[in-house]
């Protein structure tokens, strides 16, 4: 069961809308496998793309920190919002990332 938190969009440095966790397997505690990949360059290599957590969709956490040429792998715990984001996204390319969560249930 996958959870989409990004899919394929630019990776300019901006916050993607959150996603709350309220169904099995995502629920708030529980761990599962998240995973950023990144499709082509995101700011010429210097980005730094993120998978973040918030019990209230308003303080951020960061669980899973991803660089803008390679894709990053990890096991989180969900938390009721997650989110992707982008926080830097320095040089002249945009690119596109997906990341997203995947629980075993």
């Amino acid at each position: 069961m996958l959870q989409i938190l990004a899919d394929v969009v630019a990776g300019t440095a901006t916050a993607e809308d959150s996603v709350q966790s309220n169904k099995t397997p995502f629920l708030p505690g529980r761990m599962v496998e998240a995973y950023i990949n990144v499709s082509s360059t995101v700011g010429d290599g210097n980005a730094v793309v993120k998978i973040q957590s918030s019990p209230d969709d308003t303080a951020w956490t960061d669980v899973l920190i991803g660089g803008g040429v390679s894709d990053k792998v990890g096991m989180v715990k969900c938390d009721k919002y997650m989110r992707a984001t982008v926080t830097t996204a320095a040089g002249t390319t945009a690119g596109v990332y997906s990341a997203y969560l995947r629980g075993g249930d």
